[in-house]
């Protein structure tokens, strides 16, 4: 009960003030506090009606009280999900004549924002100037805060052990900060590092944030918390409570308004109510997001609703519906795919730029040695020689192993752009361009072209038993054999978690097949003398019809490796024939 009554108090403290501020008998300052307080324990349309009354009184405020209040504005925006107004209202407060700690805020909650909608170059750029303002922020809380920022940010990009260093020092600057809210930012943005990072600490990381965040009284991220921690107890044990306790999450974020949260609570319930076979529930959740996910470009959430709606189709034996949701999923996945690869090579660029100032000023402390050299030679006339011939050695050479390392680094780059870091194959996008390039020259040139995708069987189970470092081994060794034994005839490529593709141009079914069952007989004889844990595959195989496109082939494929899993895996299933494949297909849902 004591949350509710403090809310309730704060509630009506709240309306108090507004009937002060209409009657001019106020102190514009203890307004500008309860709003601020406001904004992060109650639903943001409070604090938004405190600031509304406040608008006739803002003439006479100081340059301090108009930031502080404008950034509350920005914050709101934000939290209903209207991120264009948001980021213009946040990008006004970057500049003098703002103190540094307003203009900390704002540069972090525009990073934030550019977060959340996949522009990973503009947070990052926001994320590195609100770091060069910390030097001149004395209150903890806003270092805090930012810190925790930057660990959200590297764990995302793929770097999870400088997300986790990150967010290590959130917490220990959140030690010093005296804030509770402080606290429960890092605990919460550390538990998700960990949770990326696949560790085992995230699962009491995400209760201490929970526990962080009531005390704080911060209820969109006691919501994400609950959210979050239901779900890791479903992955982790399948516990009871799970579900009760994602939905208590997902009621908390719509009592909140916090839009974000309400779309991953969303989806998060109807991934746990398939799991307890509760289809007719999930369904309900589910088809009335389709909409909102593709205009709000949540990929990843979309691509989730789209595979659950699959599932449940398949379930019913509804196959050629499932099909189209498995296009749906599969058109969403491609697109998260591209912002993923776009967040690292921001990344990468941006480490590169980093390194090159590095370099740049090693290069002028040397020149400086080299004038130190030379003023010491002036007094020395018998050093001149030797100390100027030495300046311009070490100038060369400094300059030629700089131009080397920009070389090497921009052929890694590219590389990146293309290929699958983990095991060197082509990636999502890359493996499809090629593929889709080659069924064109086979179709202009008559020749047969076929589409094969590969499953991991019970990959999760090998994450699970033996730790995701053994599962990247896994991946690893399962690329090698496809690579050693499939690419003298055809394309490879890493499409999706542990999901591979192979495309056979100027092969026909039977081709394709006899080098699929080849490599799955050379993957079975490698476990036996491998110490990784043994895996088998299953495979769909689709070969081209008379003027179909790769993305018909595709759908084709990944329908015959759901029936290869169906029916028991570690098996090669034939794609239907188109015909059969497009009759009584259900329109495409976006």
């Amino acid at each position: 009960m004591a949350p509710f009554c403090e809310r309730l108090s704060t509630a009506a403290l709240a309306l108090v003030f507004i009937a002060t501020a209409a009657l001019g008998d106020v102190d514009l300052d203890e307004q500008i506090i309860l709003a601020e307080r406001l904004n992060v324990t109650a639903p943001w349309e409070e604090s938004q009606a405190v600031i509304d009354a406040l608008a006739p009184l803002l003439a006479d405020a100081s340059t301090d009280q108009r930031g502080r209040v404008r950034f509350l504005e920005a914050r709101n925006l934000a939290l209903a999900g209207d991120y264009e107004a948001a980021a213009r209202v946040s990008a006004d407060l970057h500049d003098a004549p703002f103190d540094a700690e307003i203009r900390l805020k704002a540069q972090r909650l525009s990073a934030n924002i550019e977060l959340q909608r996949d522009r990973f170059e503009a947070a990052y750029g926001h994320l590195r100037e609100a770091l060069k303002l910390l030097p001149d922020v004395e209150a903890a809380e806003p270092r805090t805060n930012l810190l925790a920022l930057a660990a959200y940010f590297f764990s995302a990009a793929g770097d999870t052990d400088r997300g986790i260093a990150y967010g290590r020092q959130a917490l220990d600057a959140a030690a010093t900060a005296d804030s509770a809210r402080a606290l429960c930012i890092a605990t919460h943005d550390l538990a998700v590092a960990f949770q990326d990072a696949g560790r085992p600490e995230a699962l009491d990381t995400r209760r201490e944030a929970l526990a962080a965040c009531i005390d704080a009284g911060d209820p969109v991220h006691v919501a994400m918390s609950k959210i979050s921690l239901g779900y890791l107890l479903h992955e982790e044990s399948g516990a009871d409570e799970a579900l009760a306790l994602v939905q208590v999450g997902l009621q908390e974020a719509e009592a909140s308004g916090y839009r974000d949260g309400v779309v991953l609570g969303r989806i998060r319930v109807a991934q746990l109510l398939v799991a307890n076979d509760r289809h007719e529930d999930a369904e309900v959740i589910l088809r009335p997001m389709l909409d909102e996910l593709s205009r709000l470009e949540f990929w990843l959430n979309l691509e989730r609703a789209h595979s659950l709606l699959a599932e449940i189709e398949v379930n019913r034996g509804q196959h050629a519906v499932a099909i189209g949701h498995i296009r749906g999923a599969q058109d969403a996945d491609r697109r998260r795919l591209d912002g993923e690869r776009a967040i690292r090579v921001a990344y990468l660029q941006a480490e590169f730029d980093i390194r090159n100032k590095e370099q740049q000023i090693a290069l002028l402390r040397e020149r400086n040695a080299v004038l130190q050299l030379q003023d010491e030679a002036d007094r020395q006339g018998q050093l001149l020689a030797l100390g100027g011939t030495t300046a311009m050695a070490i100038i060369s050479v400094l300059l030629l192993w700089l131009l080397v390392r920009g070389r090497a680094a921009r052929r890694r780059l590219l590389w990146l752009s293309t290929h699958d870091g983990l095991t060197g194959l082509l990636n999502h996008s890359e493996f499809f361009r090629k593929a889709e390039a080659s069924l064109a020259r086979c179709t202009v040139g008559g020749q047969p072209f076929t589409l094969v995708l590969a499953d991991i069987d019970h990959f999760k189970a090998v994450n699970d038993r033996h730790g995701h470092p053994t599962g990247d081994a896994v991946l690893r060794s399962v690329a090698r054999c496809l690579e050693q034994e499939l690419a003298a005839s055809g394309i490879i490529g890493r499409v999706g978690g542990e999901e591979f593709g192979i495309a056979f141009p100027g092969s026909r079914r039977d081709g394709a097949v006899a080098l699929v069952e080849r490599a799955k007989e050379r993957l079975r004889g490698a476990a036996e003398s491998s110490p990784e844990p043994t895996v088998t595959l299953s495979f769909g195989v689709a070969p081209a019809m008379p003027g179909e496109t790769l993305q018909l082939m595709r759908g084709r494929a990944d329908a015959a490796l759901y029936e290869a899993k169906r029916q028991g895996r570690d098996r090669v299933i034939d794609a239907p024939e188109r015909q059969e494949f497009d009759d009584g297909l259900a329109p495409m849902e976006s």
